[in-house]
This record gives C-alpha cells, sequence and structure tokens, in this order.
C-alpha cells in the first residue's frame, strides 16, 4: 500500500514560497491470486469469465487511479483510498475459444432483463424434445349426439351425409337417385368406404378435393334413369328438404325447386306421362347444374310438352312394331325418348340467365 504525503509549507525566502507539487507516486501492481487454491480456481475459469473479470479488474484500476490524481491535486478533499492496483487473470492465447454456450451467455448478458427472459423463453420453446420420447396421442373428442323420442309410425328425420354437402357446396351435379330413402340410408352407413374422385382445384395453389365418385354410386347403388315413379316421387320430396336445410327454409332456393317439381307432379296425368316427365327432369337439372337460370313456367310447359309428344309417338311406333314384327328404333327401346340423356344445350343455348 502506498501512502502520499502532502507536502508541507516551504521554509524558503520568497514571495514564491508555498506548497510544492509532486508527481504522484508510480502505480504499485498487487497481485490477485493470493494463495495457491485461489490461483487454481481462476485458471478453471472459460476464457469468457476471465476476460469479463478482466475488464471488470481494468474498469476498477482506472477508477483508482482517478482517485490517486485527484488526491494528489487536493488532499483536503478527495482522501486517498489506500488500495494498490489489481493484476489481470492471465489468459492464454492457446485456451480454446468461446465455446456456442459462452457466446450466448455473453450476448444475452448484454441485453435488457426483459429481452434476456424473451429471448431465453424463445430457446426453450423451440428445444427439440428427446429422441426417446414418444408423443402422446391426443384423445378422441366426441361430439355428443342427443336422441330425440320417437313414437309408433313415426318417420325419422331425413339425414343427409356430408359428402352430399360437398358435393352441393362445389356445383356438383346429383342425380335424384342418391335422395331416395334406401339411398340416403346407404351413404350415411358406408360413406367412408364408398368411391371417391378428385375435383381439380378451383385456384394455384388449393388442394384437390374429394368427392363422391358419381358413376361408381349409380354402377353400385341406384341409377337416376331406373328410378320407377314412386321413388322418383320420394327422392323428390327429401331433394326440397335438403334445399331447405342447406339454403334456408322459404328461401329462393327452396320456392325454385319446390316450383320445379310441382310443375311435374300437377300436370295433366303424371302417372300416364311419367316417362316424359322423368326425361324432362333430368334433362333440367342437368342443365342447371352447368349454368343455373331462374324457373319460368311457360318453358316448362314446353319442354315437357315436347316430351310428352315424343313419348306418344314412340309408344305408338313399339305398338305398330309389335304388330308388325319389325325392330323398334332406338329411342323407343330406351322406353325414355331422346330426351333422358340430357340435352346439354339450355345452359350454353341462352336459356341460363
Amino acid at each position: 500500500m502506498t501512502q502520499i504525503s502532502t507536502p508541507g509549507p516551504s521554509t524558503g525566502a520568497g514571495p514564491s514560497a508555498g506548497p510544492q507539487l509532486q508527481p504522484p507516486p508510480p502505480a504499485r501492481t498487487r497481485r490477485t491470486h493470493v494463495s495457491a487454491g485461489v490461483a487454481v480456481a481462476l485458471s478453471k475459469l472459460p476464457k469468457a469469465s476471465k476476460r469479463q473479470k478482466n475488464t471488470e479488474i481494468a474498469a476498477r484500476n482506472a477508477e483508482r487511479e482517478l482517485k490517486h490524481a485527484q488526491h494528489f491535486h487536493d488532499a483536503s478533499l478527495h482522501p486517498d483510498d489506500s488500495s494498490d492496483n489489481e493484476s489481470l487473470i492471465t489468459v492464454s492465447d492457446d485456451e480454446d475459444a468461446l465455446s456456442p454456450a459462452s457466446r450466448l451467455h455473453a450476448a444475452i448478458g448484454k441485453l435488457s432483463p426483459e429481452s434476456g427472459k424473451a429471448v431465453l423463453r424463445a430457446l426453450h420453446s423451440n428445444k427439440r424434445g428427446r429422441d426417446d420420447e414418444v408423443p402422446k396421442a391426443k384423445p378422441i373428442s366426441k361430439k355428443a349426439r342427443v336422441e330425440i323420442s320417437v313414437a309408433l309410425g313415426m318417420a325419422l328425420p331425413k339425414a343427409f351425409h356430408q359428402c352430399i354437402h360437398d358435393l352441393y357446396n362445389h356445383h356438383v351435379y346429383t342425380p335424384l337417385s342418391m335422395f331416395t330413402t334406401p339411398s340416403l340410408r346407404t351413404i350415411n352407413s358406408k360413406a367412408a368406404t364408398m368411391a371417391m374422385c378428385k375435383l381439380n382445384a378451383a385456384e394455384p395453389g388449393e388442394k384437390q378435393l374429394r368427392l363422391l365418385d358419381m358413376a361408381v354410386f349409380e354402377a353400385n347403388v341406384k341409377k337416376e334413369t331406373d328410378l320407377d315413379r314412386a321413388e322418383w316421387t320420394e327422392a323428390a320430396e327429401n331433394y326440397v328438404e335438403f334445399i331447405a336445410i342447406v339454403e334456408g327454409t322459404g328461401s329462393a332456393a327452396e320456392t325454385r325447386w319446390h316450383a320445379h317439381f310441382a310443375h311435374f307432379t300437377n300436370s295433366g296425368d303424371p302417372k300416364r306421362n311419367f316417362v316424359a316427365i322423368h326425361a324432362t327432369d333430368i334433362a333440367i337439372r342437368k342443365d342447371y347444374a352447368s349454368q343455373p337460370f331462374a324457373y319460368d313456367r311457360e318453358l316448362y310447359r314446353t319442354d315437357l310438352g315436347t316430351a310428352i309428344t315424343e313419348q306418344r309417338i314412340n309408344e305408338g311406333i313399339l305398338v305398330l312394331t309389335a304388330a308388325g314384327g319389325a325392330p323398334p328404333p332406338p329411342s323407343a327401346a330406351n322406353g325414355g325418348g331422346s330426351r333422358g340423356g340430357g340435352r346439354g344445350g339450355r345452359g350454353a343455348g341462352g336459356r341460363g340467365g
């Protein structure tokens, strides 16, 4: 420890006599390694920790130098702290470079407390789990299904599977044979195993949709052209009920399709003219799937009248053929007239407004 003495007044004569300033003595270096144990402990510190401590020691030594200078300038205002400089810790050049953890620790130490906590939270959230950890399976959540009360002779409400909704929502033509009660029951019980087809994405980047394959359905369950009058009537009622569920009771869509089927069932002789009614219904619904158009009673009357005329002609040809033995024409042999396969020109020919 170095004592700095304040020089007394000079005994010399003359007007310039007074305190004589002396340069401060050189700072003495005090060893930090006061014992072998401390030296060993310091040598085991990481390189980053040694450098950090040296930075702190250098700052304290600079503070001591300042106090020495202030004390030498005016001892009455700045008393000496009576301490010597600390020696720096030796950092060897051949020590290992900073590890990633040490660099991260040093970087976080320079941040504010809140920023440091945010970085640590982010690191812990992105930590990968051990390879031997088996992810726990999420429990399957089942939606509660409410039971309803039924009475003898009461018909259960119709249930329309989601795959039917998907077809409707993507404007895919749905044959009326899907809406008979047996078909609805088949779809509800076997939809998970029924054949599906891919629908091309409407926009780039969208995933392809998987919808019920109509061709396979008609081949395996029921063809629309094979419906008899009772099945057609039941399917028509179920179809209108489905539209009311999707679009809303009293909606324009429900009103439009109710008028569609009512026009056929209220025509002159629906039983006698069912072949024409069936063919016209299929043709109109296929045209509508291509291009929606409003219900027009006069157009329906004209189309149905044309189909009835064709039905009568084909029936007459069949009678003459049976009596004369000549083969019937193809349209008569099919029993549904030339309109059964859809005309394909309503949507593109100007009616679909």
